[in-house]
């Protein structure tokens, strides 16, 4: 479910190269403490003729849950994001579809069709398939999932038929995004993760992501690279594997590092001048959330907009 919070402010950042503007609407209206104290706000003028590129956290439109697809894509008014780039939490099967995976995995993730015309009218371009939930039909459905994205003109992107597809990112206006997803001793045994010579989805290996960020940062000095990984313990704040990596990360070349998969958002930090978000929390999720299990985490999400401007980056929090 996507929300506001009501008033706003900006704030001044050096660590965005200066041809971007770092936007974050934040749905929740209290974040955890940063490790860094904020930085002074101000007010700068409005932002017209700008080009947005917008972040979400995950998406599912809930077909395999209790009560059917009744109103499943129906879809919320939103603030105008440009074009949007999400985490799919799902994979293109008919729900009932028998899985290798049954009865080893609680949530069985299957999405119809409509998912994709649904996320095409919110403006989607790109998402993420580095994710738990990409292999739950195997690969066969994992890669006719990436087909029908690409047919409805959305790059699929951390998931492919080999280890090298994976590592590709997605590209858009000096940006590029990589998806991946932690290692998982579980994921393992399922198979989920892409290897030299097997499909899957794309382990989070910081070695292998400092390599593609220098192969791409030395074709397009100014590219803004953008590590989105799936991670995080659902319904909690996160953990310190996950700071760890993410610092990591950041030192191999991230200019930003936005995480997803917690259902929630968690802390907001810098390392080195870069921005850190450890989980943007559920963009769409329309499944029986667990939020009651953890009260001290705000049941909401957060979407990132990076808006180009010739001159200067600001942080945009409201």
């Amino acid at each position: 479910m996507l929300g506001a919070c009501a008033g706003g402010s900006f704030v001044r950042h050096q660590g965005v190269r200066t041809a971007l503007f770092l936007g974050v609407v934040l749905t929740a209206c209290a974040v955890a403490p940063s490790r860094e104290p904020a930085p002074t706000p101000s007010e700068p003028a409005s932002l017209p003729g700008r080009t947005r590129l917008s972040f979400g956290g995950d998406v599912y439109f809930g077909e395999t849950y209790p009560g059917g697809p009744r109103q499943r894509y129906e879809l919320p008014a939103l603030p105008e994001l440009g074009p949007l780039i999400v985490n799919f939490e799902s994979v293109l099967a008919a729900p009932g579809s028998p899985s290798a995976l049954t009865g080893r995995k609680r949530y069985i993730h299957a999405s119809a069709p409509p998912t994709m015309d649904a996320l095409a009218a919110l403006g989607v371009v790109a998402v993420s398939l580095a994710n738990n939930h990409a292999g739950d039909f195997g690969l066969p459905a994992l890669l006719a999932t990436r087909s029908a994205f690409a047919a409805r003109g959305i790059v699929a992107f951390g998931a492919g038929e080999s280890l090298n597809a994976t590592d590709r990112p997605f590209v858009r206006d000096g940006v590029a995004v990589w998806g991946s997803y932690w290692r998982r001793p579980r994921y393992e045994s399922y198979g989920a993760y892409a290897e030299d010579r097997r499909g899957g989805v794309s382990p989070l290996d910081v070695d292998r992501l400092a390599e593609a960020v220098r192969a791409a940062k030395a074709g397009d000095p100014g590219l803004f690279a953008v590590v989105f990984p799936h991670w995080g313990r659902n319904y909690r704040w996160r953990r310190d594997e996950q700071r760890h990596l993410a610092e990591a990360l950041v030192d191999a070349g991230a200019d930003l590092v936005l995480g997803h998969g917690a259902h929630v958002h968690q802390e907001i930090e810098r390392h080195r001048g870069r921005w850190i978000l450890y989980n943007l929390g559920n963009f769409l999720f329309h499944t029986p959330g667990r939020y009651a299990e953890a009260p001290e985490v705000p049941p909401r999400g957060l979407v990132v907009s990076l808006v180009q401007a010739p001159d200067e980056a600001w942080l945009e929090l409201r």
